[in-house]
């Protein structure tokens, strides 16, 4: 069971170079959260899974306040901030790309999947 968001555009402050980080870029997040909705099948009520709009919000807000230099840094710590904030969470595989990193190439980044507590 899998909640799925994808290709959340999101723009922020990202990179290694200075010319990079000079002005605010657009990233593209794939996230795949697993959990046991099994309850809210049943029950119809948001309280038995984890609502997507909070995800995105966390996801929004993570992305305003933080400025790494690299989409791996990016990726780890936004998957130990969703852990913290979505106890139900058992799981998560973030992809994040940047567009425009190689011009020739539609998109360029990286995947991290990491279970609760590894």
């Amino acid at each position: 069971m899998k909640i799925i968001i994808e290709e959340l555009k999101v723009i922020m402050n990202i990179g290694v170079r200075d010319d990079e980080r000079a002005h605010p870029q657009e990233i593209l997040i794939n996230l795949e959260c697993e959990l046991d909705f099994s309850k809210a099948i049943l029950s119809d009520k948001i309280n038995h899974t984890v609502n997507y709009k909070d995800i995105y919000k966390e996801i929004m807000e993570f992305c305003k306040i933080n400025s790494p230099r690299l989409l791996e840094k990016l990726g780890g710590d936004l998957i130990q901030h969703l852990f913290s904030k979505f106890p139900l969470i058992e799981a998560i595989k973030i992809q994040i790309f940047k567009p425009v990193a190689i011009p020739s190439a539609k998109r360029t980044g990286i995947e991290i999947y990491t279970k609760r507590n590894q």
